[in-house]
């Protein structure tokens, strides 16, 4: 009878163990639907958590994990939309101008009795209108590519005083327009490894700002300079001049000053200037004071 009372005894003490053991076992079940819920409903107690040792909390923490990349992914894709947005609303709003103008230009040169002057006026200002909207687009594909960090830049070492050179012939024919010299004062040649097509393209914008804000019959004038750790490119222009505030804005997107507001633009050339120099780890600086106006810009030794 004794070793019947031991036997049940055990059966019942096993049985005891197994019923809690499964009540515990159901319990962390249940813990962890609920933190999988909360995963899943982006409604993760991040702020109240504590680092405790044991089973439970290592499910916690990895749960937090989870949680984190999550929320990465879904900050990284609101981001995304929101900078396609903008594009789209940059792009919609910057074309609406020479589309507008082209329109406009093809209806009236639809009239037969229209004068050959000013049929041959209209077909100008729509071949200039067409010549606008193709760079607006190139620009955007461009500044896209870069705010993606798609652009892939080729950095090889080569003469800086060529792609001056370069950049200056891109100008030649618009200086020409209002007398303007260019003066390149290379002191001696110096060997750089950048990205030749687009530091080209860099210095090509800030001259045509250069020209463009210039007064007639003046000079632009580029140096450069190797410095310890950056080598500058600098280039004045003698003409309209930028506040202080407009000067800390400048490279900004669409940022046009209040000379500007006569001239035809969109405020997109010194950012995208910004932007091949940043992924150069380079940058740019204006100093506008007395008539002249400074653009230097840097780039890594």
């Amino acid at each position: 009878m004794l070793i019947y009372a031991v036997l049940l005894g055990t059966v019942c003490m096993l049985m005891l163990l197994l019923w809690k053991n499964k009540s515990a076992y159901e319990e962390e079940l249940e813990k962890a639907t609920d933190l999988l819920e909360q995963v899943i409903q982006d409604d993760f107690p991040f702020e109240a958590l504590r680092y405790k040792e044991g089973q439970e909390d290592k499910l916690v923490f990895k749960a937090m994990r989870v949680a984190e990349i999550n929320k990465r992914y879904a900050e990284n894709a609101a981001a995304e939309q929101k900078k396609t947005q903008e594009l789209i609303a940059d792009i919609s709003h910057q074309m609406r101008t020479p589309l507008s103008s082209i329109m406009m230009y093809t209806e009236l040169m639809a009239d037969s009795s229209l004068p050959q002057k000013e049929h041959d006026e209209f077909l100008n200002r729509i071949t200039l209108s067409s010549e606008k909207l193709s760079w607006l687009i190139s620009e955007f594909i461009t500044i896209s590519r870069f705010e993606a960090k798609s652009m892939q830049l080729q950095a090889e070492s080569g003469l800086l005083n060529e792609t001056v050179y370069q950049a200056i012939e891109m100008n030649k024919e618009q200086g020409k327009r209002k007398h303007i010299r260019f003066h390149f004062d290379a002191q001696t040649q110096i060997e750089l490894t950048h990205d030749i097509r687009w530091t080209r393209e860099a210095i090509s914008n800030v001259l045509d700002n250069a020209v463009k804000y210039a007064s007639e019959e003046s000079e632009v004038t580029i140096e450069i300079e190797k410095l310890v750790f950056y080598t500058r490119i600098r280039i004045v222009n003698v003409g309209q001049t930028l506040s202080s505030s407009e000067q800390l804005q400048a490279f900004q997107k669409y940022f046009r000053g209040t000379n500007a507001k006569t001239k035809d633009g969109a405020g997109i050339g010194l950012y995208l200037v910004k932007l091949i120099l940043e992924e150069q780890g380079g940058y740019g600086i204006i100093e506008s004071r007395s008539n002249k106006t400074a653009v230097s810009l840097f780039l890594l030794n």
